[in-house]
């Protein structure tokens, strides 16, 4: 009997034991599967704080760098009439505007209608900072040459400086410009939408003109204080590429912006019409009544067309792009 206990006593301490271990592994099995996750790099627990990060932010390229915009900013200040007739061309009133020249205190007259309550900053050389900084923009858009006063315009809202795209062949393209300053306030698509207005403009107007003139030739001549100066496609693709006009023979290529010659040369290129451009009515003296320029063609059959600097020169842009083919019908097709 005695044996009998001590073996049943053996086997209970022996089950016992083994209850013992297996609880002991649960526990240990379950502790691990509940530590928490060890890594610096990640935050635990639904109540952790998550950074904040803007969606709407972009980080936009241009000549001093990159510059980060965030959201959609509608107080812009344009310190050059291009960057104006964009943001108009878009429905969005800039807060601040340079003037139409370096010696005029109004804004450009073919949008100048648009800008009741707009703050004038002057001249985009020497801007007026503090009429800038009352204006309180969140966004300024310039030229690359306003670089020696970034550091003071970035001290007053973001700052982008951005520069004409031009195409592979080196014309100045107004239509990739104006989507590129779109895309910097997110308004890409509405850009596109003024864009297939004008070209359905341009078609319009490209007929009427070839049914007036067909292939006569057509020059952009300008006349300053010291010299005459041809111009080609580089700067006027609304009249040779928009409009597809005939160009002279000489025609300038696009390595620069113009081509200066001499009144003796103008014989040789003999326009059937001419688009003239003159900073002063006192340049004319260098042409008019001299001989050589009375006998070209253009001048015999009345075919000179005296235009505006500020929309022919600096209508770069959906809006004076317009307006400038508007005058060209009336002028080609009288």
């Amino acid at each position: 009997m005695i044996h009998v206990k001590k073996t049943m006593m053996a086997l209970g301490l022996a089950v016992l034991f083994l209850l013992v271990v297996a609880a002991c592994g649960t526990e240990q099995h379950e502790g691990t599967a509940k530590q928490p996750n060890t890594d610096p790099g990640e935050t635990v627990g639904e109540g952790a704080k998550q950074p904040e990060i803007d969606e709407t932010a972009k980080t936009i390229v241009h000549h001093m760098g990159e510059t980060i915009v965030e959201g959609e900013p509608k107080q812009i200040a344009s310190l050059f009439p291009r960057f104006t007739d964009f943001l108009l061309a878009l429905e969005i009133t800039p807060i601040a505007v340079s003037t139409a020249g370096p010696d005029a205190e109004e804004f450009t007259w073919y949008y100048a209608d648009q800008l009741e309550g707009t703050t004038s900053v002057g001249w985009f050389t020497e801007p007026n900072f503090e009429a800038l900084l009352q204006a309180e923009p969140d966004l300024i858009l310039g030229l690359p040459n306003l670089d020696q006063v970034y550091s003071s315009l970035e001290k007053i809202a973001p700052t982008i400086l951005l520069d004409v795209v031009e195409t592979e062949e080196g014309i100045k393209d107004w239509r990739q410009t104006f989507i590129e300053t779109a895309g910097i306030i997110g308004e890409e698509e509405k850009a596109e939408q003024v864009i297939a207005s004008y070209d359905q403009q341009v078609e319009e107007a490209k007929q009427e003109i070839e049914r007036a003139i067909g292939q006569e030739s057509v020059m952009f001549l300008r006349v300053t204080d010291k010299e005459l100066r041809y111009y080609g496609q580089k700067n006027f693709d609304v009249l040779y590429g928009d409009l597809a006009l005939q160009p002279p023979v000489d025609f300038p290529g696009n390595e620069d912006t113009f081509a200066p010659i001499s009144l003796e040369i103008l014989p040789e290129i003999d326009p059937d019409h001419i688009f003239l451009l003159s900073d002063q009515e006192e340049n004319l003296e260098l042409v008019e009544g001299n001989s050589i320029w009375e006998n070209l063609t253009a001048v015999r059959e009345g075919n000179v067309y005296q235009v505006d600097y500020e929309l022919w020169f600096q209508g770069f842009g959906p809006i004076g792009s317009s307006l400038i083919v508007e005058d060209a019908v009336e002028k080609l097709t009288k």
